[in-house]
Formats: C-alpha cells, sequence, structure tokens
C-alpha cells in the first residue's frame, strides 16, 4: 500500500493530490492519503474531501506527537533508516516507485502533466462555483498574499512582491488586453485596499470574499474562471491561473519565489516571469 501524508493550505494540498493521481497512473493501483496532521493543526484545514470523495485514507499515522526541530530530526532519521519511507529532497538515492511513504510537497510540471486532464476535470463541477461572482469578459484575477507571509520566520524564507512587481504586471496586462476587468484576491483585503486604489485607478475592478463568504475551495474555483492572472509566490494562486480554461491566457508571476533563489519547477514555459526583487 502507497501513502502520500497531506500537509499545508489547500494550495499544498492540491499538489500532493496531483502526486498521489501520478502514483496511481503509474502504479494502477489505489494510493492513500495520511491527513492525520490535520488533527492538530489550527492554522489550515483539510480540504480534499470536498474535491474526491473517493479519495482513500489511512488510519496509520506516521505523524509524530511533537514539533519543531525534533519532528524534523525525526522525520531526517526516519527517511535515511526505513527503507519505504520517501522523503522529497533527501531520498534521493531511493527509487520513487519502491517506497512505501511519501513525504513532500511534489511541487513539479512532471507530475502535474502526466495527470492534467483528470484534474482540470474535477473542477469542471459547476456545484463548487458561487454564481452570485459572475466573472466579465478581458477578466484578469490578482493575488495578493498577507497572513502568514507577514510572520518573521515565513519572511526569512519567502521572497515579497512589492509594489512595483504588481505595478510593471499590470502595465503589461494593459497593454496586450484592451478593457481588462480586474478581480482582487486576497487573504487579509482590508490590509491592501490603499494598494489597490493606488494600483488600479481609474480601472474597473472587484474584490472576491472580502466578507469571507466563501471557503478557499470557492474562492479558488473564482479565481480559476477569470481568463487570466498577476499571482504572488503563492501556490493557492498558482492553482486558480493553471486551472483557467482560457487557452490563450496571460499568466505573470514572480521571478523568485524564495530569498535562497531555489529554482521553482512548477512554473509553464509559457507563463510569463517578472522581476519581483526590489531595484538597487
Amino acid at each position: 500500500m502507497k501513502i502520500v501524508k497531506i500537509k499545508g493550505g489547500l494550495g499544498n494540498q492540491l499538489f500532493q493530490y496531483a502526486f498521489i493521481k501520478y502514483l496511481e497512473k503509474l502504479t494502477q493501483n489505489e494510493v492513500y492519503a495520511d491527513k492525520n496532521m490535520y488533527q492538530n493543526y489550527l492554522i489550515r484545514n483539510f480540504e480534499l474531501n470536498k474535491i474526491d470523495r473517493n479519495l482513500k485514507y489511512t488510519s496509520e499515522t506516521k505523524e509524530f506527537k511533537f514539533g519543531g526541530f525534533l519532528y524534523k530530526i525525526s522525520v531526517l532519521i526516519k527517511a535515511l533508516l526505513k527503507k519505504g519511507y520517501y522523503l522529497e529532497g533527501i531520498s534521493k538515492y531511493k527509487k520513487l516507485l519502491e517506497c512505501e511513504y511519501y513525504d513532500g510537497y511534489w511541487q513539479d510540471l512532471k507530475y502535474i502533466n502526466e495527470v492534467e486532464k483528470e484534474l482540470k476535470q474535477i473542477f469542471k463541477n459547476k456545484s463548487f462555483f458561487d454564481k452570485k461572482n459572475k466573472i466579465e469578459e478581458d477578466s484578469v484575477a490578482i493575488g495578493f498574499r498577507r497572513g502568514d507571509y507577514l510572520n518573521k520566520k515565513n519572511k526569512k524564507i519567502y521572497e515579497e512582491c512589492p509594489l512595483f512587481y504588481y505595478k510593471e504586471a499590470i502595465t503589461l496586462i494593459k497593454e496586450k488586453i484592451k478593457k481588462p476587468v480586474f478581480y482582487i484576491f486576497s487573504d487579509d483585503i482590508k490590509s491592501i485596499k490603499n494598494e489597490i486604489e493606488t494600483l488600479l485607478k481609474g480601472e474597473k475592478y472587484f474584490y472576491i470574499n472580502e466578507d469571507k463568504e466563501n471557503s478557499p475551495l470557492e474562492e479558488l474555483v473564482i479565481m480559476s474562471k477569470c481568463s487570466n492572472a498577476i499571482i504572488p509566490n503563492s501556490t493557492f494562486s498558482w492553482w486558480g491561473a493553471w486551472l483557467s480554461e482560457n487557452k490563450n491566457k496571460i499568466v505573470i508571476v514572480p521571478q523568485y519565489w524564495y530569498k535562497s533563489n531555489e529554482i521553482v519547477k512548477f512554473i509553464p514555459k509559457e507563463w510569463i516571469s517578472m522581476d519581483n526583487r526590489r531595484h538597487s
């Protein structure tokens, strides 16, 4: 039996779900999801049960009862000593398909591309879509990530998307689209309203889910209905842009996602990378 550990918010969960589908396609066997970390995880909710009701779960837990540094060391030891435990980034010497338990984020187009048709078919389910939010033609989703990105730990890991990044991205969009209509998505809309008024002065724009009436999944589906997108370094926004059915969509992404210059492996070649580091 193969098991994939599920962790993080909806964007990360979807990458892990895609990896489950990838393994199922290669092995022609069911792969199980381990969602046990959500028993004590107060920051994010488990969302995949709303997407795939046929997803199989395991009652066997691999989750440790303690966190922080001790947790990381324990996982590392387990990955090194247990033959069937595959820890992404560490277990490269192991053959992927010979393992039984998979711990990672699996953010790589080589997994996504193999199951693209299956993933997009799931999101064609119209019951997900909130009909109150009608998306106009020549729509452009703009994602702003605040929330957890502003804490000290994450600020050391993730690169910012400053105002100039959005300003230049909007200018490019306006060069390519005559009358764009902008839809604003954020985990903290109140904190960015002044920026939006500056960036989109004179433009037509709408705030989405300002009162938090929609679930993360509903918000993601609304985002996917937009024809084009300007996204931050956020896996949630990535999925919103990737799921858009517009064959000629313009998607603008930040060039740098991490302070470490780590190369991301999930940006489609037709998307436009734009500088998001402060000009010297």
